[in-house]
């Protein structure tokens, strides 16, 4: 063997002296190397000299030691690597059987034997390990002979494999290459190896290659002393965009896309911030780079399928796997949508709560599937769901309980021929389940040829196929061209011209080879074993592969993963300032220079000198759109078909619900309570919110959602309100001082008890008129919390009865009307109770937990910071409910928030319990209230509804971070600061 230093841009030298011998074969250390430098070749015949060349001279290394470096031994076959894990997977199962039997373990100290029972997952581990175990058996058996060592038990345990694994080759005819030197004969074929050092394997055969004559190492030179060029730049995102900038620059200068490569330490974490970069900056490239073959792909469904059968088909897991667009679903509409059947199974497992499968019982040995149970009460309208539910799940325990490989093999085909439509299959989902599937085969193959003469078994094959599945990445073949993406180490002797290596950190470009990493290190000092550091090497190869002035290094102090040094062999300059980042920019960056146009204005220095081809792109769309119609130079209005939802919602919709009311014509308008509190401050949440009916459809569940409890708890109220009216009950306390929960014990009074037995029976009612019987797992919830649920409406009725001791329920959940006589509008609300005495009238209002504040309920004049007053009423509900009452020839006297949960109540006529305020003190917010109504229908006639603030509009100040901050429109609006395209302005007072 002859060994030579050359510099990288001397290999094209090399190249063209050696391809006049046939006989020389070139060993690069990667695929990529391998196939840049034929094409460079190719490419270039004026130096290569060379037309055309046999690719079968160029091999990666992995071919070579394959094709020349590979161990036959008579007798005896190579053992496949997948074997090995089946091997080590016997030996966990035996360990976490004599675990269960009480018997001595295999493992004592590798494996914990706390966790012997559910150690499966140390298997890829553990079979890596065993290529490593003959170099680790010689150089601990030595180290005993010279020093005399006492083995402790990690190297009992090791020894115990080795010793297993060593009668087990024996016994099948087999061996293990990684631990027999191989043959290299010397048959007339020259090599040229060209910076072997870089590969973590190359120490195991670099014994072999020194004694071969007909091989040439090209090596990389003493480093101790070079340094070599970078920049640092504050954070990724600046380092992101400059790499950006930099590539646009060179190929402005006449530079190939597919000459410049890009190499990325953790390529997987930085990936969609660089697809984004780039193709904000419209930079074609190419990701050469691998993903797992269950991570955003077709293959995600094996997963997805695991999980339904682990979580006993949960909604969670039901939904994800119906929702998976990676695989297209049998009777799937036009679009790629899911099909009827499924789309409807979601939407009823969404609004029954099919959370998940359960027990009915703590004893009960039988899992309730809760969906099977929903759907078998739904009648005819839910017996197909049910039917192909059934099938679904069938096939899908099918494939998850198979014994077999071939087991799950026919299961697939079973479950792919009844639900996917193979004809709309992608390329890429095609691709990678057809190798997924490939791969299962080879298992099945193995499990053929070797279980039954081995006495191998597998207790979850579907299981050991998606962990191997996961273990895999699928690399695509891409036609397409441009700036070639890589990760880190799997390029850096390629031929590209150009090489941009990323976030060149001391921790991200630190390469080290290990020796028997499996031991610590002290272990492994004691064996010999060192640890080889090449990360020098592999900066030095990414510097001196591209033309001179060509490459460059960059890291960040601020990484995505946090803070980052630069490595100590950069010698870097540091772009980190302390200038103004809102100001600094690049004359040719057009992304942030348009950005900073906006911000600034279209007149200021900040204006960009040029627009890309798609911004220009763009602005010709927008201004196609804007001048698409006659009226475009018109000021803004609401369209026509928003002006006719806004008078179906307040005339034709209303109308429907007050027909009982003669007073209510067609051209009435019909105001509510809940239309005034969306309206002020800000007219668009009305429009989202009542008119629209814009919410956000979320297919996530819950065991029950926000409101359910509030409604059942409104339900039980008004039925016992109703027997305690319908029955004329007098409402005496034996004892007030302690009604309304101070004691955990219920009253024994005459009428306490028979409060409490209302509220058992209301109870009962009430979950018959829910439906809860279609909702069985909600069902069995609320029943568990009877007790529970009952004590809480005991406290709370028993602590309104003490608040108005004089008073008894008259009108529940009533509906009232109140039509102005000097306006075309008429008032509606529904009021949960009303208790009436001898002569007046009290407006109660329930909530589930927390009140309104008293105070919102009542005008407030507050000084603006013009200095004028202003006025506003924060809830409208209190003064729309007391006008409503007084319409209805009530004789409202006080009005109150009640806290159900709390079993409190929260006054608001008079403010508080003790204070003197009366319904004519309130008149004034009654008729501000009013005065509210009537700016709200002139400002629904002139389809007004930017919530711009003015002297007329005096209902509420508008505040945007107050109002639009916590707003749940705002995505939708996107107005926080400016609305309207107008500034917001301070309410006036009040003339």
């Amino acid at each position: 063997m002859s060994e030579k230093i050359i510099e990288p841009l001397e290999i094209r030298k090399v190249l063209k002296d050696k391809l006049q011998k046939k006989d020389v074969i070139f060993v690069f250390p990667t695929d990529i190397d391998t196939n840049t430098w034929a094409d460079w070749v190719v490419q270039n015949p004026e130096e290569s000299g060379v037309k055309t060349v046999d690719l079968g001279r160029f091999l990666p290394w992995d071919n070579f030691k394959e094709q020349y470096l590979s161990v036959r031994k008579d007798g005896y076959h190579a053992i496949p690597s997948i074997l090995r894990k089946f091997f080590v997977y016997q030996i966990l199962e035996e360990n976490a059987q004599a675990k269960k039997n009480g018997a001595p373990l295999f493992f004592s100290t590798i494996i914990n034997p706390q966790f012997a029972e559910n150690a499966l997952f140390f298997t890829d581990w553990l079979s890596k390990n065993l290529t490593a175990l003959d170099m680790w058996h010689k150089r601990f058996v030595e180290k005993i002979e010279q020093n005399g060592i006492d083995p402790d038990g990690e190297d009992q345990d090791y020894e115990k494999l080795y010793q297993r694994y060593c009668d087990f080759l024996e016994n099948h005819k087999m061996f293990e290459q990684a631990w027999c030197n191989p043959d290299f004969a010397e048959n007339g074929t020259g090599f040229v190896l060209f910076y072997p050092e870089i590969l973590e394997d190359f120490l195991e055969y670099e014994g072999i290659l020194k004694n071969a004559q007909n091989v040439q190492i090209v090596k990389v030179p003493s480093l101790e002393d070079a340094r070599i060029c970078g920049t640092k730049y504050e954070n990724s995102r600046t380092e992101l965009r400059k790499t950006a900038l930099n590539i646009r620059r060179l190929v402005e200068k006449g530079v190939m896309w597919n000459q410049i490569a890009v190499h990325v330490p953790n390529l997987e974490n930085v990936r969609p911030y660089i697809e984004r970069e780039f193709r904000n900056y419209c930079i074609p490239f190419v990701v050469r780079a691998g993903f797992p073959f269950t991570v955003n792909c077709a293959g995600n469904i094996f997963e997805l399928l695991n999980e339904c059968k682990k979580t006993d088909f949960s909604y969670e897991s039901v939904r994800e796997l119906l929702l998976n667009g990676y695989v297209p679903w049998s009777k799937a509409n036009e679009n790629g949508q899911i099909s009827d059947w499924m789309l409807e199974l979601i939407k009823v497992g969404c609004e029954r709560h099919c959370l998940c499968s359960y027990k009915k019982t703590w004893d009960d040995d039988q899992v309730t599937d809760s969906w099977v149970e929903t759907l078998s009460t739904g009648g005819n309208e839910t017996n197909l769901i049910l039917e192909r539910y059934s099938k679904l799940k069938a096939a899908v325990n099918r494939i998850c309980e198979a014994k077999t490989f071939e087991e799950v093999r026919t299961g697939w085909f079973a479950f792919k021929n009844g639900f996917l439509d193979e004809e709309r299959f992608t390329e890429s989902a095609n691709n990678i389940l057809s190798r997924s599937i490939k791969y299962l085969e080879e298992l099945s193959q193995i499990e053929k040829d070797y279980f039954e003469q081995m006495g191998f078994s597998v207790q979850n094959p579907f299981e050991f196929f998606l962990n191997e599945l996961k273990g895999k990445t699928y690399t695509p073949q891409n036609s397409s061209d441009g700036v070639n993406v890589f990760n880190y180490r799997v390029a850096a002797c390629s031929a590209y011209k150009y090489n941009f290596v990323l976030n060149c950190s001391q921790n991200d470009v630190s390469v080290t080879f290990k020796q028997l990493d499996f031991l610590n290190d002290i272990k492994r000092k004691t064996l010999g074993m060192g640890t080889v550091d090449v990360s020098k090497q592999f900066l030095w190869l990414y510097n001196k592969f591209a033309d001179e002035g060509k490459q460059y290094f960059t890291c960040s102090e601020n990484t995505f993963d946090g803070f980052a040094i630069p490595h100590k062999f950069l010698s870097v300059e540091d772009k980190v300032t302390g200038e103004n980042k809102s100001t600094f920019r690049d004359e040719d960056d057009f992304v942030k220079n348009e950005k900073l146009w906006f911000c600034h204005g279209k007149d200021s220095e900040q204006a960009p000198k040029t627009l890309s081809h798609l911004q220009v792109k763009e602005f010709e769309a927008w201004k196609k759109k804007l001048y698409s119609s006659e009226e475009s130079q018109a000021d803004y209005s609401v369209c026509d078909e928003l002006q006719k939802k806004v008078h179906h919602k307040l005339y034709e919709d209303m109308n429907r619900i007050c027909a009982e009311n003669p007073k209510t014509g067609p051209d009435k308008i019909k105001i509510t309570q809940t239309d005034l509190n969306a309206f002020y401050p800000c007219p668009r949440k009305w429009l989202f919110s009542s008119v629209l009916q814009m919410k956000e459809d979320s297919l996530e569940t819950d065991l029950m959602d926000q409101f359910e409890m509030g409604n059942l708890y409104h339900l039980i109220v008004q039925k016992v309100m109703e027997s305690i009216r319908d029955q004329k009950i007098s409402p005496v306390l034996q004892d007030e001082s302690t009604a309304g929960g101070e004691k955990s014990e219920r009253q024994t009074g005459s009428f306490e008890k028979t409060v409490l037995s209302l509220i058992e029976k209301s109870f009962d009612e009430a979950v018959v008129l829910r439906h809860y019987s279609k909702m069985p797992l909600v069902l069995d919830m609320i029943k568990s919390q009877k007790n529970a649920i009952v004590n809480i409406l005991y406290k709370m009725i028993l602590t309104v009865f003490s608040t108005y001791p004089d008073f008894s329920p008259s009108q529940l959940e009533k509906e009232y009307w109140a039509y102005l006589q000097d306006e075309d509008l008429c008032l509606y609300g529904k009021i949960d109770c009303v208790m009436s005495d001898v002569d007046s009238d009290v407006i109660l209002d329930y909530k589930k937990s927390s009140t309104k504040k008293s105070g919102d309920c009542w005008i407030q004049e507050k000084l603006a910071k013009t200095g004028e007053n202003s006025y506003m009423l924060g809830d409208f509900q209190i003064p729309l409910y007391v006008k409503l009452a007084q319409e209805n020839k009530l004789n409202p006297s006080k009005a109150a928030f009640v806290s159900i949960q709390k079993a409190t109540v929260a006054s608001v006529i008079p403010k508080k319990r003790n204070s003197s305020e009366t319904v004519q003190d309130y008149e004034e917010t009654m008729n501000f209230a009013i005065e509210a109504a009537k700016e709200f229908k002139e400002s629904v006639d002139q389809s007004n509804f930017e919530p711009v603030v003015d002297p007329k509009r005096n209902a509420h100040l508008f505040e945007p971070m107050r109002n639009c901050a916590v707003c749940k429109y705002k995505s939708v609006c996107r107005s926080i600061f400016k609305v309207g395209g107008n500034p917001v302005k301070r309410l006036k007072k009040s003339e």
